[in-house]
């Protein structure tokens, strides 16, 4: 039987290869970083998204400490970005009580959610570009820890995706978070109470930073969907 990390490491190099990442532009500085990247089954997602941003923002402070092409360090970035996918989804996979190798559905969306993510990935290595010349120490700190934070934030989206794979014929109803200012889609599903498999359909993820499907695009977002009888929170 496969396990997630399998299932990655086959995906990975299909999604490297689709990109035109050639693993062999990494040098073994970096490989060594990568290997140190230790998402385990068995993780929780805090302990996930800490050895994430660790790791992104290392690639990112490696590449604006020295002269060496963009490359590289892009490349790097994006591993740990596919990387850090895949273990979110297992641990939400995990967590809302499934067995078994995750199912085709959840590679597929990591597939694309990995897809979409290597345009903006390549702008961000543009912009350090930008800042290694010109930035103060300070300038390029501050971009490199708000992009490794903003990045983690995303593994949550990923994280609640699986869970509703997991959980898909549970009914839940959508409730609102703490959140001050709510848009309308939060606001329109506010008290619904639909199957799991209903929001997943309608791409409707509580909290999924860059949703083209939630208004507020999931940045500010701190709705639930919860157990409509007891409460319980489910996403």
């Amino acid at each position: 039987m496969k396990t997630w990390r399998d299932v990655a490491s086959t995906a990975i190099d299909y999604a490297f290869a689709w990109c035109g990442i050639n693993q062999v532009d990494i040098p073994f500085s970096v490989l060594a970083g990568l290997a140190a990247v230790k998402f385990t089954i068995g993780q929780d997602l805090a302990d996930i998204q800490d050895e994430y941003n660790t790791r992104l923002y290392s690639a990112m402070d490696d590449y604006t400490a020295t002269e060496r092409p963009i490359t590289a360090f892009r490349n790097a970035f994006k591993r740990v970005v596919y990387e850090g996918f895949f273990a979110a989804g297992q641990a939400g996979w995990i967590d809302a009580g499934a067995t078994g190798p995750i199912p085709d559905s959840l590679t597929e969306y990591i597939n694309g959610r990995f897809e979409r993510e290597t345009e903006f990935i390549d702008d961000l290595f543009v912009q350090l570009k930008e800042l290694r010349k010109m930035g103060t120490a300070d300038e390029i700190a501050n971009h490199i820890k708000a992009r490794a934070d903003g990045y983690t934030g995303t593994l949550e989206g990923v994280y609640n995706y699986a869970k509703m794979i997991a959980m898909k014929e549970r009914p839940g109803k959508w409730v609102y978070g703490d959140t001050i200012a709510h848009c309308t889609t939060c606001a329109d599903l506010e008290g619904k109470i639909k199957p799991l498999q209903w929001y997943l359909d309608n791409n409707y993820i509580p909290r999924q930073r860059g949703s083209t499907t939630l208004e507020c695009g999931g940045f500010h977002c701190d709705c639930s969907v919860v157990d409509p009888e007891t409460g319980e929170q489910l996403i």
